[in-house]
């Protein structure tokens, strides 16, 4: 006997087509949920191998939007060639399954991508791009088929069918809302994930199969049962680890791994150096010697120790106050080197920015973030700027998420912020990771500065041979700097003191090196100033990326 539609049914008792339509709403409005959770869900499942730019959220919302363009178009039309229930029903258990297979085809797919990007055969957003439509679109296809179907199915006269309609998109749209926020506020903290995607995948696959069955006896032990197995099933679901672009490095192990509100987070270590890496791995964002040697000398060979040179350039007198703000704080390598060095010389106090809570518990945990004069703000920095009243005499500014620093950090509103809250003949500065100093970020970074201060300084550190990267220092706020402050062979200097009370001798190698790599901070005419309303700082970043890939695959 042919299985009767929702729209047919009138013909069968009223109570039952009373439910059929409860439940062909229901329906709709967990689709609809289910759309906007595996929606959110995607930038958590990409960011290990991509990040979080706004060139992945593009990619994100471009292929959701024509999954559910060609979902609208096919479903229409089958509808209206089978308006059937159990058509219906099919397309969202066939959802509910793919959906179910993005977390275990998510690893091998990025990794393809990843290694496409490693070896300059693709962009990242090219790369992002692909794994984005090989995961997304065919479910987003079908979830897109159910409203025009459901509206099929309920619609029962064409006077009402503008109602019908508008009832059901309010309902896929109300699921919409609910889907946005439970992913973040509540299903990734708690599941993680891929597991908040297969709940999402459990909740069609339920839907689906209690649809077919509705109308036979199967449909309650499928709810009682199949809906505890689902949900232990979600739990207990294997997951290797997803790929990053830079894997750990040889003789590294991973200590913790986590996913944040706004991180995949890895802690790794060799030997005794702990490492934070972040998201997509292209870079680490803090390291620890947790060995003896690290009580008499934090320095661990990277552009931090380099970040010592900059109380030296204010010239204030030992014994003096010293107030310092670190934007991006991490897991504390910075503080912990500007206590070690000018702890005992000055009175140090330190306040530490990071937007990330769970990055600032892993550094109280592994990387010894534990001296009694920092504090520590779990916000944005620039929100923490523009809601406090305080003043510092140095604020330095390392906020990325690689390899993108965030564009609100390197506007010309956000460098007024910052010398809104210095003191009198205070500096700021900011980190700048470059090809050259040349490179599209830097030279609109500098151009920005220069507007807002009238003059700066750039210290250029260089990285090992074979990194690419150099980092540039942008360091304003004084009308002028002199860099023979960072001399420590002058007897009685500042530089001299703070070299002789550390014991370090490579503070003073590295102080001496630091000297020769200052110079005025210049731009070409007319170079674009970032402004809150026009920064881009991503497709900048991009395209200072395929430009060092192509110089690769020329080479």
């Amino acid at each position: 006997m042919e299985q009767i539609s929702v729209s047919e049914s009138e013909t069968v008792d009223g109570i039952k087509q009373d439910n059929a339509d409860r439940f062909l709403k229901l329906t709709v409005f967990l689709c609809g949920m289910s759309v906007m959770g595996i929606e959110m869900s995607a930038s958590r499942l990409l960011a290990p191998s991509f990040g979080t730019s706004l060139f992945i959220w593009t990619n994100i919302i471009g292929a959701m939007m024509t999954g559910l363009s060609l979902g609208y178009w096919f479903g229409g039309r089958i509808a209206d060639r089978h308006p059937r229930a159990d058509v219906f029903y099919k397309i969202i258990l066939g959802a509910g399954l793919l959906v179910g297979a993005i977390p275990f085809l998510a690893q091998p797919i990025m990794k393809i991508s990843t290694e496409a990007i490693r070896h300059g055969q693709a962009s990242i957003v090219v790369g992002s791009l692909l794994a984005t439509i090989g995961l997304f679109v065919l479910p987003i296809t079908l979830l897109g088929m159910v409203s025009p179907f459901a509206i099929r199915l309920a619609s029962r006269g064409e006077d009402v069918l503008g109602a019908t309609a508008g009832s059901l998109y309010a309902l896929s749209t109300v699921g919409s809302l609910i889907g946005t926020w439970l992913p973040v506020l509540l299903t990734i903290p708690v599941l993680g994930t891929r597991r908040t995607i297969l709940s999402f995948a459990a909740v069609l696959v339920l839907v689906g199969l209690v649809g077919l069955f509705r109308k036979t006896a199967v449909a309650a032990p499928l709810v009682a049962v199949g809906g505890p197995l689902v949900a232990a099933l979600v739990w207990t679901a294997p997951f290797g680890a997803m790929p990053l672009t830079v894997a750990t490095g040889p003789g590294a192990i991973l200590v913790e791994e986590d996913e944040s509100l706004y991180h995949y987070i890895q802690v790794q270590q060799k030997g005794s150096r702990v490492m934070l890496v972040l998201n997509e791995g292209h870079a680490v964002h803090s390291i620890y010697e947790s060995n003896e040697a690290a009580a008499w000398s934090p320095m661990v060979g990277s552009v931090w120790d380099s970040m010592n040179a900059l109380p030296l350039l204010l010239d204030k007198p030992p014994g003096s106050k010293l107030d310092v703000l670190i934007v991006g704080l991490a897991a504390g390598t910075v503080s912990k080197q500007l206590n070690h060095f000018f702890g005992k010389i000055y009175d140090l106090h330190i306040d530490g920015v990071e937007i990330d809570g769970r990055i600032t518990e892993l550094g109280k945990k592994y990387f010894a973030m534990n001296e009694p004069n920092l504090t520590i703000h779990v916000m944005d920095g620039r929100m923490f700027l523009a809601r406090s009243e305080r003043k510092w005499d140095l604020i330095m500014c390392d906020a990325y998420r690689q390899p993108y620093i965030p564009f609100h950090l390197a506007t010309r509103e956000y460098f007024e912020l910052l010398k809104e809250h210095l003191n009198p003949d205070g500096l700021m500065s900011i980190n700048v990771g470059s090809l050259g100093s040349d490179g599209p970020v830097l030279q609109r970074i500098k151009s920005t500065v220069l507007a807002t201060y009238g003059s700066a300084e750039i210290m250029r550190v260089r990285n090992p041979p074979g990194t690419h990267f150099d980092n540039f220092v942008l360091i304003a706020g004084r009308p002028s700097l002199v860099s023979e402050r960072l001399d420590p062979t002058v007897p009685g200097s500042l530089a001299h003191q703070v070299v002789t009370s550390s014991k370090n001798p490579f503070l003073a190698e590295l102080l001496q090196r630091r000297m020769k790599d200052f110079s005025p901070a210049q731009v070409p005419a007319g170079t674009m100033v970032l402004e809150d309303d026009r920064a881009p700082v991503e497709v900048l970043t991009d395209w200072m990326i395929a430009r060092f890939a192509a110089r690769g695959n020329a080479g």
